[in-house]
């Protein structure tokens, strides 16, 4: 009775034991990969060449403001290669994509979608950039998130966005490329000029003053690194990445600072003649900074700025 109660506790202990190496195994070979980032990085963002067409999309809230649309895609088709266009339409029941039919690329280049209803923790244009991330992300190495008054410019032929980013692709330091602002004025116009955005409005505001506006910086996001946004200018992104500038230097908010503007800018045209942007705030397309609650005196304090070239 005794060796067969010895025996049967040998087994008991051999079982345990073997059930706690079992877990010492799972906790070394499993945890770790669960939780070696708190937000896990986006094993599905492709690899890709910088030359290939689904490298870097570009994503464009809108819902109004639909004149610039055919010279905002031709100028990012034509000069900087963007090749997907995802639109998302933020208008009252679709009411910018299904009367919109006057683009200047057939419809492979470019996507519309909705965005599910700003909610008490999201905005229309956070909601926006996550449908962009969310459904699209995984296609594509970057997404621009621009809006359809802010236009790329590469300031080398020797270097190219694309290859630029893909200089960052393998730095899991960087999850985000941050362009400074270059914010145009209304070069005197009055009345609405003739021509295109580019060609009427060759005056920006100057760089050198203080608390100049071009210290705004908007982003291109590696998808593999996509959080969430921010702010409208800056991301969150995963696994302790940053959002760096064109030295390489640390962009910790929605400002860039010195600004510089050597390899990349982001031409933004939202003031125009007084006569466009009287017309853009009737229609609720201008975001007026806090500090003027009277948009209108938006357009009077830019205009009274110190100015620069800044044609293209």
């Amino acid at each position: 009775m005794n060796t067969a109660s010895t025996a049967f506790r040998l087994l008991v202990l051999l079982c345990v034991l073997v059930m706690i190496l079992l877990s010492l195994l799972s906790f070394t070979f499993i945890s770790p990969r669960k939780t070696l980032h708190a937000t896990p990085i986006n094993l599905n963002a492709p690899s890709l060449k910088p030359t290939d067409p689904m490298y870097l999309a570009a994503c464009v809230p809108m819902s109004k403001d639909l004149a610039t649309l055919p010279e905002f895609i031709l100028h990012h088709y034509a000069h900087i290669g963007i090749q997907r266009f995802y639109l998302v339409d933020q208008s009252e029941e679709g009411g910018v994509s299904n009367h919109y039919h006057e683009l200047p690329l057939n419809a492979s280049y470019i996507t519309w979608l909705g965005t599910p209803p700003a909610t008490d923790n999201e905005t229309a244009q956070f909601a926006a950039y996550n449908a962009c991330q969310s459904r699209y992300g995984s296609l594509h190495a970057w997404i621009a998130y621009l809006d359809v008054d802010e236009f790329i410019e590469q300031k080398r032929k020797d270097v190219t966005l694309q290859s630029f980013l893909h200089s960052m692709d393998k730095n899991a330091t960087v999850g985000a490329l941050g362009i400074n602002m270059l914010l145009h004025t209304n070069n005197s116009h009055i009345l609405k000029p003739e021509g295109t955005l580019r060609a009427a409005f060759t005056e920006c505001v100057s760089s050198d003053m203080e608390k100049s506006p071009n210290a705004h910086i908007k982003s291109i996001v590696k998808t593999k690194y996509y959080e969430k946004p921010r702010t409208d200018h800056n991301f969150i992104t995963k696994s302790e990445s940053l959002t760096v500038g064109e030295k390489g230097d640390k962009v910790p908010f929605i400002f860039r600072r010195p600004i510089t503007t050597d390899l990349f800018a982001i031409h933004h045209y939202a003031i125009r003649s007084r006569e466009q942007f009287n017309v853009r705030v009737k229609n609720g397309e201008v975001e007026e900074p806090r500090t003027f609650p009277n948009m209108m005196d938006w357009w009077d304090a830019v205009g009274k700025m110190p100015k620069m070239k800044c044609d293209r």
